[in-house]
């Protein structure tokens, strides 16, 4: 598949505190620390510094972030899995959160934005400081069509391909969760029209599960947020 561009967004509500926001760009070693499987650190055709994650049938492979972020804007170029990758998952993700929502585009596109709808008793955490992950595994027996279409093991092994690792980020504070003041900084605007028409392109066009609407996995239980967003 080709190559994409992903951005994981968490924004804020506007606070009046003005707390420093930093900036990670550069080596990948500095940035990242491999965590397990057969992972490697490497520079392309191109010159840049790439990792790669395999998966074959008895290994997954993963890398974090050394930093932690309470808020922030990751980049970072992903080429996934080429040819038969039915049943591999290659992901990036924060494991964090955002004061007000969590955005997260591909190629600068907006796919998805998950609210802060605590006043509603829906979970949804606040103040903890998040990590980068990303990762490649096996989930064949669930994803590919209810787990009717198995991966194909004699295509391994499966790699996945990451570089360009780029935070804008609010670093943890002791003192306080928050971060930023200006109304202007990305972390503190509410989604533009632009943004709200990508969102809805991409529910009509291109969303293929909505578990709001799966009322088999849930019954008459639908999560809260079903019904209030």
């Amino acid at each position: 598949m080709g190559q994409a561009r992903a951005h994981l967004l968490a924004s804020l509500w506007a606070f009046y505190l003005i707390l420093a926001i930093s900036m990670v760009t550069g080596d990948l070693t500095n940035d990242l620390d491999i965590l397990w499987g057969n992972s490697k650190v490497f520079y392309d055709n191109s010159g840049k510094q790439t990792i790669s994650l395999t998966l074959d049938r008895w290994t997954t492979s993963a890398f974090r972030s050394k930093s932690t972020y309470l808020f922030s804007r990751i980049d970072m170029d992903i080429k996934l899995v080429a040819g038969d990758s039915a049943g591999t998952v290659t992901t990036l993700y924060v494991s964090g959160q955002g004061m007000n929502r969590l955005l997260i585009l591909v190629d600068d596109k907006l796919i998805r934005q998950i609210k802060n709808n605590l006043m509603y008793s829906v979970p949804y955490p606040t103040y903890q400081p998040m990590r980068v992950y990303g990762s490649i595994w096996n989930a064949d027996d669930w994803a590919t069509m209810g787990g009717r279409v198995k991966t194909d093991w004699s295509q391994a092994p499966f790699t996945a391909y990451f570089r360009n690792y780029r935070a804008i980020a609010c670093p943890p504070q002791q003192s306080s969760p928050l971060c930023g003041q200006s109304s202007g900084n990305w972390f503190n605007q509410e989604l533009d029209v632009t943004r709200k028409q990508q969102l809805q392109e991409v529910d009509a066009n291109y969303k293929i599960y909505d578990y709001c609407t799966d009322t088999k996995r849930f019954k008459d239980n639908l999560p809260k947020e079903c019904t209030i967003n």
